[in-house]
């Protein structure tokens, strides 16, 4: 169940500092959320990515060692020793909504929160004793604006590589020939994201390694730039580098290998925003399957 809000709805969202709502939770971390929180702490993407990220596409937590927190299991690891946040500044776009959700359809966005009673006030009571705010007035106060705008241009990048999947799946003939061999690249491609054998958040699987570089690290300087800027610079790299490389393809071969890493492409970026992957996975196979029937 979810409550569906509008700018104008009050609620106790003025924040208590308690490092409650960085516990037992999963926060996705888009490309561009990697890059600014990397230079938050000071490190290179690929160094943050692989000291403080799992698969890449979350920030990782880390198990809880004081006994004493019965109810905790798993704490941020950016959140510091005091209880702040070490990359404050640059927090990804999930961390700045907490303990709201957005929802997007289509041009139809609402801002919700789950269940039918705030979910701050059971870890964090004192939330009733400051002042109630306006979801409008969060958003504000939490700089919303440029990292929403990143989300939703890497929710239309997953969209474009998924539809690179299919044109190569399809308008090469690659299907018509060779549809169950098509349809078990996918799958296999869709189970290497979804249930990752290594934990090296690098470690190669159904995505090439340049195209993994390409895809989580690309080299865009974040210097003066914002994380809309930085999403729509990525995706255009992203989307020049695919055509160049895969546009001159020929061979049956190629068309099936890079119609799956396309297609894993789009489930690894959709699970870095959050997006329920394993469903998505599930549709675009049943997809794949139809539309290569009727043509």
């Amino acid at each position: 169940m979810q409550t569906v809000l509008t700018e104008q709805t009050q609620l106790p969202l003025t924040c208590t500092c308690s490092g409650a709502c960085c516990h037992d939770k999963t926060v996705p971390l888009n490309p561009a959320e990697l890059a600014f929180a990397a230079a938050a702490r000071g490190l290179p993407p690929e160094a943050f990515a692989q000291a403080h990220t799992t698969n890449l596409t979350h920030l990782k937590f880390e198990p809880v060692s004081n006994v004493c927190s019965k109810h905790v299991k798993n704490r941020c690891g950016q959140l510091g020793k005091d209880n702040r946040c070490l990359i404050h500044p640059q927090r990804p776009y999930a961390c700045r909504l907490y303990p709201l959700g957005h929802k997007r359809q289509g041009e139809v966005e609402a801002y919700v929160h789950e269940g039918g009673v705030f979910p701050c006030i059971a870890p964090c009571p004192g939330v009733l004793k400051l002042p109630q705010m306006t979801v409008a007035a969060y958003l504000k106060g939490q700089e919303v604006g440029p990292w929403q705008a990143a989300h939703n241009r890497y929710l239309e990048l997953v969209q474009d590589l998924s539809e690179g999947a299919f044109i190569m799946a399809l308008e090469t003939g690659l299907y018509a020939l060779k549809p169950d061999d098509t349809v078990a690249a996918w799958q296999q491609a869709s189970g290497l994201i979804l249930e990752p054998k290594s934990t090296d958040p690098l470690q190669k699987s159904a995505i090439d390694a340049p195209w993994l570089y390409r895809l989580f690290l690309p080299e865009i300087n974040i210097n003066e730039n914002t994380p809309d800027n930085f999403a729509q610079q990525h995706a255009e790299m992203l989307q020049q580098s695919a055509q160049e490389a895969f546009a001159t393809l020929t061979e049956q071969n190629d068309h099936l290998k890079t119609s799956a890493m396309m297609h894993a492409m789009a489930l690894k970026l959709a699970l870095a925003l959050g997006v329920q992957a394993a469903d998505l996975a599930v549709f675009w196979v049943k997809q794949l399957q139809v539309m290569g029937e009727r043509s």
